[in-house]
């Protein structure tokens, strides 16, 4: 039953992916609307902090922004010219074990924070629960306080990160676990951050996306894998 769910999904957000153009940015909102209702129920959702708060009035929250986005991009953009060199260099496998690590640190960390999510309703008494089997594993998890997030982070990060590089694998099946993470990571920096950071953010990053794919590092890399 569990494969049949998961082998539909998969085939849907195939099939939304090659049609639907778009699709990203919708899933990327779904999750992000999802995290900001749970967050708001739960009252757990954290705040980044960023290197520069933002002030009060207009002016001071777009400066603000934009030296938060620039620390945020400049790394960012970084990145793709050490994967450019790492594969001039043919050091694939480091680029891979790189890969790896990033994905299940990011992904542990945001499953870390929605996964206490349900603890804190389980604990807050929001969920209403049943005598018995129920009310002592309501116990146990209050006793477990925030071990339980992080054993929910770790054991979803590594379950994505088994589906992304394990080579029994299919295309389909690594496309699919990609555009989830992406899309849950997407949308919980887009809660978590402040409101000018993420627009500048997103500004910053698009128009390197273009100067990327047409004249920089993505470019060299599309042309060196035909």
């Amino acid at each position: 039953m569990g494969s049949h769910i998961l082998s539909s999904m998969e085939s849907l957000l195939s099939r939304a992916l090659t049609e639907r153009p778009y699709a990203p940015i919708f899933i990327t909102i779904f999750f992000a609307i999802l995290v900001s209702i749970a967050g708001a129920i739960s009252h757990t959702l954290p705040q980044a902090q960023v290197f520069t708060p933002e002030g009060e009035g207009v002016s001071a929250q777009a400066h603000a922004g934009l030296l938060n986005a620039l620390i945020l991009v400049i790394p960012a953009a970084g990145g793709s010219f050490i994967i450019l060199y790492l594969i001039r260099k043919g050091r694939l496998n480091l680029l891979l074990s790189l890969y790896k690590f990033l994905f299940f640190l990011l992904s542990s960390m945001v499953f870390y924070f929605i996964g206490d999510i349900p603890l804190y309703l389980i604990q807050s008494r929001t969920i209403p629960y049943f005598p018995g089997y129920f009310l002592s594993y309501r116990a146990v998890l209050y006793s477990l306080n925030w071990d339980a997030p992080f054993a929910v982070g770790v054991t979803v990060s590594a379950i994505v990160a088994s589906q992304l590089f394990s080579p029994y694998s299919d295309r389909r099946r690594k496309n699919t676990s990609l555009m989830v993470l992406s899309g849950i990571l997407g949308g919980f920096m887009a809660v978590i951050l402040p409101t000018w950071t993420v627009l500048i953010v997103l500004l910053l990053l698009s128009a390197y996306d273009i100067y990327a794919v047409f004249y920089g590092p993505i470019k060299e890399i599309t042309s060196m894998s035909v």
